[in-house]
């Protein structure tokens, strides 16, 4: 996983490569020197949460380099995404302003950005996958059938 070091690296791609300025483009807040860093860390922790619902075993320092590298890409997509749309994970489905109430599941669609989804699907980041053990012991019904 990226560290609180790599942040600058990350800040500085987002710049090169989406022409994002996260420093002049976020607003203050109450932390006004820590909000790059707190933007970062909720980018890093949506597309993580993202993995780990399709592959709970994911741990990024064991990937290969091919899959870290789709997994920081798609940090970068989703940080252009959340930027533009907003955080939609934050979103409980009611809309004060009809008072209707939207689809969760709607929701939860708009929250990840297609293209960084789409990223992670190609690395093969998505894929639950069997092996023929699971927390050290075997998974009962998987394996030789003959």
């Amino acid at each position: 996983m990226l560290t609180h070091k790599d942040f600058l690296e990350f800040e500085n791609d987002l710049l090169k490569k989406k022409g994002m300025n996260l420093q002049t483009r976020i607003d203050d807040d109450d932390d006004a020197p820590g909000k790059v860093e707190r933007f970062i860390d909720r980018v890093l922790m949506l597309v993580e949460n993202e993995v780990k619902r399709h592959n709970k075993r994911f741990d990024f320092n064991a990937a290969p380099e091919p899959q870290q590298q789709a997994f920081y890409e798609a940090c970068l997509e989703q940080a252009m995404y959340l930027y533009l749309l907003g955080d939609m994970s934050l979103i409980n489905g009611f809309d004060p302003i009809s008072n209707t109430i939207i689809d969760i599941e709607e929701v939860r669609k708009r929250a990840f950005s297609p293209t960084a989804k789409q990223l992670l699907l190609n690395a093969g980041l998505l894929y639950r996958g069997l092996s023929n053990n699971y927390d050290g012991g075997p998974v009962p019904g998987y394996g030789r059938r003959w």
